[in-house]
C-alpha cells in the first residue's frame, strides 16, 4: 500500500539530518529553523501543497495534535490557512524523553523531582525550551519513585509512557481529543488518583485556581507560562485571578509554590543552542514576599539566594560566557540588564 505520508517523511529526514528544531510547510515554500535561523529550502513547488494534504491524514483532522511521522520520533504538528492556503509548522522532538544532563538542568532544579507536593512554574517565551525541561522533570520523577502521573497537554509533544526505567504510571491526556479544556481535564485529573499532574499551560482564572487547589491538596503541579522573569511570573499567575479573588489567591500561592524556572534558548559558541536560566525557590523569604504583596522584592532575594540554588538570568549568563559555552558578544545581545550583566562577567573566572 502506498505510503500515505511520503513527502512528509522526506521532509521530516530532511530537516533531522540539518539538525533543523522546526519546519515551516505552505505558500509553494519550505522552510526550516535551526539554531534560531530560518533557511529557505530548495524543493519542488508542489511538495509544500503534497506535505499539507499528507500532514490533514497523520493528524485525523486535528489543528493541533503530536505524531511520530518516522520511527522513534516525534513531531508537534499545527495546521492552519494564509491567505486560504494550507500551511503547517512543525516541531521537531527528540525520539526519547530527554534527561536532566541532555538538556543542563542545574541541581536545584533536579532535587525538586524528589517533591511530594507543591506547585513549580517553567515560563519562558515561545520556543524557549519550556516542554522539554518538563519533560526532563517528569523523566527524573518516573525513574525514582513509584508515583500516578497525570499529564494534559496540547498536543501530547513525548511518549512519556516510554520513559527508559519507568517506576511510575503515566496517562497523557490531549487537548480536543481527551479533554475539552483544561480546567475539565484538570477536574477529571482529581479523580484519577494522580500524585503528579503536569499541566501543558495556565491560561485563565479557573485552571490556575483548579491548579492551586491540586497542589493545596497534595499533589505535585507542574505548569508553563509565557513570562520573561521570575518576578513577572508570579505576578503574571496572579493577574488571572479577579481582583476579589486575588488576596486569596495569593495566600495559597504563597504555601504551594516551590520553584520558578525561566528560560530562554541562545546561540552557543560551538553551534545549537544552550539554555540561560534565571531560578527561584520557595524558601521562607520568598514566600513571605509573596504573601505580603511585595513581588517587587523577589530580585534582590534571588540575587542573594545562590547557596539556596537560586539565580538571576544575567548572572548564569556571565557563567555561561566564563565556562565558554556562550561567546562574550552574543550574551551582551541578551543580557536584561546589560550593566548588571557587566558587573557579574568580573566575577566569573575565565575558561581554560
Amino acid at each position: 500500500m502506498k505510503n500515505k505520508a511520503a513527502v512528509l517523511e522526506e521532509i521530516v529526514r530532511f530537516a533531522q539530518e540539518r539538525g533543523a528544531s522546526d519546519i515551516h510547510i505552505g505558500g509553494g515554500e519550505i522552510w526550516i529553523r535551526k539554531d534560531g535561523r530560518l533557511i529557505r529550502v530548495k524543493t519542488e513547488a508542489d511538495a509544500a501543497v503534497r506535505a499539507c494534504e499528507e500532514a490533514e491524514i497523520v493528524s485525523c483532522g486535528r489543528t493541533d495534535s503530536g505524531a511520530a511521522i518516522l520511527p522513534g520520533t516525534r513531531q508537534r504538528l499545527h495546521r492552519y490557512k494564509s491567505l486560504g492556503t494550507s500551511c503547517l509548522c512543525i516541531r521537531l522532538l527528540p525520539g526519547i524523553v530527554p534527561d536532566a544532563k541532555s538538556v543542563g538542568l542545574p541541581d536545584s532544579l533536579v532535587s525538586l523531582s524528589a517533591l511530594r507536593s507543591g506547585m513549580i512554574l517553567i515560563a519562558g517565551p515561545t520556543g524557549s525550551g519550556k516542554s522539554t525541561t518538563l519533560a526532563a522533570l517528569i523523566r527524573e520523577i518516573a525513574v525514582k519513585r513509584s508515583c500516578a502521573i497525570v499529564t494534559l497537554e496540547d498536543p501530547a509533544e513525548y511518549d512519556l509512557g516510554a520513559i527508559p526505567g519507568s517506576r511510575s504510571l503515566v496517562r497523557q491526556r490531549e487537548l480536543g481529543r481527551d479533554i475539552d479544556s483544561y480546567s475539565q481535564g484538570l477536574a477529571d485529573a482529581m479523580r484519577e488518583d494522580p500524585d503528579v499532574i503536569m499541566l501543558g499551560e495556565l491560561r485563565d482564572e479557573k485552571t490556575a485556581e483548579q491548579a492551586l487547589k491540586a497542589a493545596e491538596t497534595g499533589h505535585l503541579v507542574l505548569s508553563t507560562l509565557h513570562t520573561t522573569d521570575c518576578v513577572q511570573s508570579v505576578s503574571r499567575f496572579l493577574e488571572m485571578f479577579r481582583p476579589e479573588a486575588r488576596d486569596s489567591a495569593r495566600g495559597v500561592l504563597a504555601d504551594v509554590l516551590e520553584a520558578v524556572c525561566v528560560q530562554r534558548l541562545i546561540p552557543a559558541s560551538d553551534g545549537g543552542r544552550v539554555a540561560v536560566r534565571e531560578i527561584m525557590r520557595g524558601t521562607p523569604a520568598v514566600r513571605g514576599l509573596i504573601r505580603d504583596n511585595r513581588t517587587h522584592q523577589l530580585k534582590t532575594v534571588i540575587q542573594t539566594s545562590g547557596d539556596e540554588g537560586m539565580v538571576l538570568f544575567d548572572r548564569d549568563l556571565a557563567q555561561l560566557v566564563g565556562t565558554g559555552r556562550v561567546a562574550e558578544a552574543c550574551a551582551r545581545m541578551w543580557a536584561s540588564e546589560p550593566a548588571a550583566f557587566q558587573d557579574y562577567l568580573g566575577t566569573v573566572p575565565e575558561s581554560g
